[in-house]
């Protein structure tokens, strides 16, 4: 009985352990950011954010000029530039 208690109890510690680092290289390379809708042309919507970066983006008619949105990005595994990065989703922002 004991060994296949200790077998549980590292077996659970192993799966925590993993989590721990697929959660840690989740965060590595995701990150999320507030832009404001700073251009609309036709089906195109150019968006600004703090840094003063702009994102251009297809498919969201709902947004509106002056509007906030969050953008999550994925970094491409690059932290020291975000010309690679890539656009996971955009939530318009209540204003």
């Amino acid at each position: 009985m004991r060994k296949i208690r200790d077998f549980v109890i590292g077996f659970i510690f192993i799966g925590a352990l993993v989590f721990i680092l697929i959660l840690g290289g989740y965060s590595d390379t995701h990150y999320s950011t507030t832009a404001e809708v700073f251009l609309i042309e036709g089906d195109e919507v150019t968006l600004i954010d703090g840094a003063g970066d702009l994102w251009c983006i297809t498919g969201r008619p709902d947004l509106r000029k002056g509007q906030f949105v969050k953008i999550k990005f994925e970094n491409g595994g690059t932290d020291y530039t975000r010309k690679d990065d890539i656009i996971v989703s955009i939530k318009a922002l209540d204003n």
